[in-house]
């Protein structure tokens, strides 16, 4: 790739990168998105009666911001400093609020731009990106080429003024695009490069642009440096220390198989992820990417120990995407795990051009999403846009679900390079606007571009319903979610964490959850649910009785309400049949009980004596109870079951069998003389 003076890689990258070339788009005006609950605390725009650009913020430890990007402006506005020549490097110190409290002005005789800067440990700040300039104004140190630019570094202290400044580059085009600090007090650098192994680059150029990863001390001295890629364009945008205390870098690639790129190309231009060890030395590399236009801008260690990629893509469904492109380009996010093997990817966005800038994970797992949006309602999209582009953030949960998205902006050009968790679990999001004090802005244009910042408020909210009085052991629904749509972390004071929960107070109980929302914000409610005592209903033990007895079942609670299982409305009714009788009760307070009671009516037992008979004197009859088994009283005294009767007279029986029940027969025995035959004594005659 042969780039001269004439051209430059834009500082935002809102420029598409194509096979064989960079379309340039400095100061291009775009937009900004944002999350559909979130409130806006306030909005502040920062500049001069110029450009400025805002590519870096951070959260400071005294609560308040540091602003980096550029400015092109004179001595106006916000800005305080006479330019040492084109655009410069502008830090702006704010407090909590948004208030300016300094801005400091660092650059040479040319062009520099600013894409990088952090806080350090030692309160101060370092501030980063690419410059052409040779020695003037604050830089100290030569061009290392003869045209081109080189990575151009400003240590400062805690008020922002310089305690030294470093340049590293070879003879053609380096542009430093991150620097983050390490574990052991210094800094890592990650940016782009196209020189050969010259000046401060020990590695020949691997094909067109290269990653070039420079390790340096606290002072600014380089210790090592490597260059990765392949044949064709490679260009790393982001960086983080892995807990190995190695590296991950993100960026972009369009080679082949070749040099350090393990995998082949998926189409145009893929995410390129290359995981170094603490000295720099290559581990392993990972190729993401559809047929079309795949660009990585940023990446972030995750919760378990993974990877989050974030970019955008002009891809369709094929090679590593799974859905399809909403319309121009989209925000394209990748899961992965500790060896960079994918675990998911989800698409976003709109039927326009939608660029994400920023991604990072919140303590409850959620992904956050940042960058900017021309798309109207659409896709994924549910507001329309305010102007030209708006910011636009995305929420994402830990397994690739969409949650929630919101745009903002004004009626110009607004366009989101930045966004930084704050302390309060909220975000503050920055980058350029051309929009006046309209829609979401409040302030008015002070120039051509300016810094916008947004400080989204922490306010969630949670409403469980007044308290209430249900009867004892009725189930209540607790609804935490109800008000809380964002909500996704759930403490109740008894320890559950559903956020729907049916509960069954047997006593009167205060029922507390603390909700913790998307953002980590956090809310709490509770709710008292009074028991009232139910209706005390007994029908006594199950019961049985003889056929022709009854029995009366009585439910108490007079005056209550009653409904027994034969449709009977009274307090007592009396049954004679076998069956099982329920009641329900009803109290004044409308609080129900059910008992039941089974009933059996036993038969009596069956006793046939037979017809009243007759026998003729002499004779004997049996007389038979039937019902082995069970208790006999015979008029005559006699307790078995059968008896011999020899003479006249009624003879009854009681039979009682097993449950007690009894009956009675009898029967009328006629024994008949016999006939008188007298005939006379014996006699003779002749």
């Amino acid at each position: 790739m042969n780039t001269g003076n004439s051209t430059r890689i834009s500082p935002h990258l809102s420029c598409i990168v194509r096979k064989g070339h960079i379309l340039s788009l400095a100061f291009l005006l775009l937009s900004i998105i944002l999350p559909a609950q979130s409130i806006v605390e306030w909005d502040k725009a920062y500049g001069g009666n110029m450009n400025e650009e805002l590519t870096a913020l951070q959260q400071t430890d005294d609560g308040g911001y540091i602003l980096g990007g550029l400015t092109v402006s004179g001595i106006s506005g916000d800005v305080t400093e006479v330019s040492p020549g084109g655009s410069d490097y502008w830090m702006l110190k704010v407090d909590a609020l948004g208030n300016v409290q300094w801005d400091k002005r660092f650059g040479g005789n040319s062009f520099e731009f600013s894409q990088t800067l952090i806080q350090t440990s030692d309160g101060g700040y370092l501030i980063g990106g690419w410059s052409p300039s040779g020695i003037s104004g604050d830089k100290t140190e030569a061009l290392r080429g003869f045209w081109g630019t080189d990575y151009w570094l400003v240590k400062t202290d805690a008020s922002g003024n310089k305690i030294w400044d470093r340049t590293f580059g070879g003879s053609t085009n380096d542009q430093l695009w991150e620097v983050r600090e390490t574990h052991d007090g210094g800094y890592i650098l990650v940016g782009l490069s196209d020189s050969p192994n010259d000046n401060d680059k020990t590695e020949a150029s691997k094909g067109g642009f290269d990653f070039w990863v420079i390790k340096i001390n606290s002072a600014g001295t380089k210790v090592w440096d490597r260059t990765i890629g392949g044949t064709g364009t490679d260009m790393a945008f982001s960086v983080r220390q892995t807990p190995d205390r190695g590296f991950i870098i993100g960026g972009l690639s369009d080679s082949p198989v070749s040099g350090d790129k393990s995998e082949p190309s998926q189409g145009s231009i893929d995410f390129w992820v290359v995981k170094l060890d603490s000295m720099g030395v290559k581990q392993w590399d990972r190729t993401f990417g559809g047929a079309g236009n795949d660009q990585l801008l940023s990446i972030e260690t995750t919760l378990d120990n993974g990877y989050i990629l974030g970019g955008w893509s002009q891809s369709d469904i094929g090679g590593h995407k799974t859905e399809s492109n909403r319309g121009g380009s989209d925000f394209w996010i990748i899961k992965t795990d500790s060896n960079g093997n994918l675990q998911w990817d989800k698409t976003i966005g709109g039927d326009d051009k939608d660029e994400l800038r920023s991604i990072s994970q919140n303590s409850k797992g959620t992904y956050v999403l940042g960058g900017y949006s021309a798309s109207g309602i659409s896709g994924d999209k549910t507001q329309a846009s305010q102007g030209m582009d708006d910011y636009w953030i995305v929420f994402v949960s830990a397994t690739g679900q969409l949650l929630y998205e919101q745009s903002f902006g004004g009626s110009g050009a607004d366009v989101m390079y930045a966004m930084t968790p704050t302390t309060d679990n909220s975000y503050l999001l920055g980058g350029i606007s051309s929009s006046t004090d309209d829609g979401d802005r409040s302030d008015p244009t002070l120039g051509g571009n300016d810094q916008w910042v947004i400080k989204l408020l922490c306010d969630p909210s949670i409403t469980l319903a007044n308290d209430t009085s249900v009867c004892q052991g009725s189930p209540v629904v607790l609804d935490a979610i109800n008000n809380s749509p964002f909500a996704c972390a759930f403490l109740w004071s008894d320890g559950s964490t559903d956020a729907i929960r049916t509960v069954i107070p047997m006593d009167t109980t205060t029922y507390s959850v603390t909700i913790t929302d998307i953002h980590g914000c956090t809310a709490s409610d509770e709710r008292t649910i009074n028991t009232l005592p139910l209706p005390l209903v007994d029908l006594g033990n199950d019961t049985s009785f003889c056929q022709g007895q009854s029995i009366m079942l009585d439910a108490g609670n007079a005056g209550a309400n009653f409904v027994w299982s034969t449709a009977e409305t009274s307090q007592t009714i009396v049954v004679t049949s076998s069956g099982n009788y329920s009641v329900t009760v009803t109290d004044a307070n409308g609080c129900s009980a059910v008992d039941d009671i089974d009933v059996t009516v036993h038969p009596l037992p069956v006793v046939a004596l037979g017809n009243d008979t007759a026998f003729c004197s002499g004779g004997v009859m049996t007389l038979d109870a039937g019902n082995t088994g069970a208790s006999f009283v015979w008029s005559t005294t006699e307790t078995s079951q059968t008896i011999v009767v020899t003479s006249s007279g009624n003879y009854s029986v009681s039979v009682t069998d097993a449950n007690g029940c009894s009956a009675v027969d009898d029967i009328d025995v006629t024994v008949h003389p016999l006939p008188v035959v007298a005939l006379g004594n014996d006699t003779a005659f002749c």
